[in-house]
């Protein structure tokens, strides 16, 4: 099978099963069965076929489900017509001697016809309704994703896997998704696309992001704590209240996030970005930022309490009101911090 799309090999099944209404209503009944074996041998290659053009490689959602049953009942049909129609054609070579034989014999073309018929059109409307699945793509939609029984395919979508490898959607699909108070407790996340996600509320709690494209997403109230976000991108993130106890941020870049209340005592922030940071009454008690940049970074009233600040870039940053108590930091560097 070639990679067409599931889309149009559907409506080709279509095509083919219109014609060979067509046919059947002009008594051109050899053309049917050609259509029909032609609509039932594509049927059996879409159901069976690993391929990207099956309908095995597809996410197993509810709504899968029942395009592959509306498949098979359309191949099921065609099946019907097309056994109809061969019987036509042996009733074809029969004439029946008395006049009951030949009412016997008529009776039976006409069952046979009309059962043709009738299993053609069922699968017309099998294969329309497939193809109304298809067109409404609903492994991309986010009220179908959004349900708790499709968790593990939505994790899928977030981090380009399996069938979402060659087609990872785009931002505005994932903004659709409703992932406010989402629970993805020790979820693999690693190396996703949540930009501009609303995760409100979220359970992030020993989830590994590492890598994870994390910008301008809300995170407010999110819990993050023992959470891998190595090397993540929260550039612009809104992380307000936030809990990123003895999160892993290391490397992570923080570049103008709004970490304003947030919680991350114990947190590792060794090498982050938090140039233009606002982590205005942050609680910071024991985090390492060790190497980190916070230029310009806004830490008023923040909780430095026994925080590492070794060879952190403290430059322009507004430390008013914050509490340095046995804080690890240098004359030299609140220096720069309060020019």
């Amino acid at each position: 099978m070639t990679e067409e799309s599931i889309k149009d090999i559907i409506a080709a099944m279509e095509g083919w099963a219109i014609k060979a209404k067509q046919k059947i209503a002009s008594k051109n009944f050899n053309e049917a069965v050609k259509l029909l074996r032609n609509l039932n041998t594509q049927g059996r290659r879409l159901e069976w076929s690993g391929s990207k053009s099956g309908l095995k490689h597809l996410p197993k959602l509810k709504e899968v489900g029942i395009l592959k049953q509306k498949i098979s009942q359309s191949r099921a049909a065609a099946q019907e017509s097309l056994s109809a129609l061969q019987h036509l054609d042996k009733l074809a070579k029969k004439e029946g001697k008395k006049p009951a034989e030949v009412a016997v014999i008529e009776k039976k073309r006409s069952d046979y016809l009309k059962t043709a018929g009738q299993n053609v059109v069922m699968c017309i409307q099998l294969l329309k309704e497939s193809r109304g699945i298809v067109e409404s793509e609903p492994w991309f939609d986010g009220e179908v994703l959004s349900r708790p029984e499709n968790k593990e395919i939505l994790l899928m979508l977030l981090c380009g896997q399996d069938f979402y490898e060659s087609t990872r959607p785009n931002t505005s699909i994932i903004q659709k998704i409703n992932l406010k108070m989402a629970n993805f407790t020790r979820a693999n996340l690693k190396e996703a696309d949540l930009e501009g996600a609303d995760l409100e509320g979220a359970d992030l709690t020993r989830a590994d992001l590492t890598g994870a494209n994390l910008k301008g997403a809300n995170f407010t109230r999110a819990n993050f704590s023992w959470a891998d976000l190595i090397g993540a991108n929260l550039f612009g993130a809104n992380l307000t209240r936030a809990y990123l106890i003895e999160a892993n941020l290391f490397g992570a870049n923080l570049t103008r996030a709004n970490l304003r209340e947030a919680i991350l005592t114990r947190a590792d922030l060794r090498e982050a970005i938090l140039t233009g940071a606002n982590l205005i009454g942050a609680d910071l008690t024991r985090a390492n930022f060790t190497t980190a940049y916070l230029i310009e970074a806004n830490l008023i009233g923040a909780n430095l309490f026994g925080a590492n600040l070794t060879r952190a870039n403290l430059s322009g940053a507004n430390l008013s009101g914050a509490n340095f108590t046995e804080t690890i930091v240098t004359a030299e560097q609140l220096k720069k911090a309060l020019k």
